[in-house]
């Protein structure tokens, strides 16, 4: 029995990822009017693309599942506003293919491989075989904040940071966007890391 939860743990975890977050929040929402309205900052001149309407409609969610509706007319009682930063950071490992590892690891640096100075080869001309391997590593940044129609004044707002090799924006922002509003309104000030499973479908 005990390997068969063992072998349907091992099957699950193969079908879920788990996306992290850090999460710093602050608000003074006790000072939200009575009012549960909003809209959201208007888009830009070309208004906002059908990717971007995907993720708004994502915050839509979250703020219902808050009690708050979106004003079709009228003026609302609260203005929600939605940035997204992606940055694509390359680095490049660089390493010695026929240095064999040992309790460094392969990818132990190849200007300290002991082919350099006391391999049984040593020429004072070997420069060292090197195999390179170029990775990526994606930065994100999500800001959403909800500001006092009225006056301006800023109620809540969530920095979510995320940073991962894979470049499925589809999957980690939906994931990002759950952990901005989890715990609403969350502490003000802190900064809390947030864990979203994701079912693989």
């Amino acid at each position: 029995m005990r390997s068969l939860i063992l072998v349907a743990a091992l099957f699950l975890s193969g079908c879920a990822s788990t996306i992290s977050s850090k999460v710093t929040t602050f608000n003074e929402w006790s000072a939200a009017p009575a009012g549960k309205t909003y809209q959201f900052e208007a888009a830009g001149k070309d208004g906002p693309s059908l990717e971007w309407r995907g993720y708004q409609n994502m915050v839509r969610n979250e703020l219902a599942h808050l009690g708050l509706s979106e004003a079709m007319a009228g003026a609302p009682d609260l203005r929600v506003s939605l940035g997204i930063k992606v940055y694509d950071q390359a680095y490049q490992l660089v390493y010695d293919p026929f240095y064999h590892p040992g309790r460094f690891g392969p990818w132990y640096p190849a200007w300290r491989s002991p082919f350099y100075r006391y391999g049984p080869y040593y020429s004072p001309f070997y420069m060292g075989a090197f195999a390179d391997d170029v990775r990526h590593l994606y930065k994100r940044e999500l800001h959403v904040s909800i500001v006092d129609a009225r006056d301006g004044r800023r109620l809540w707002e969530a920095t979510v940071r995320n940073e991962d090799p894979s470049s499925d924006n589809l999957e980690i922002l939906p994931a990002m966007i759950h952990s901005a509003f989890t715990g609403f309104p969350g502490p003000n000030g802190g900064t809390r890391n947030i864990d979203i499973v994701e079912e693989k479908k």
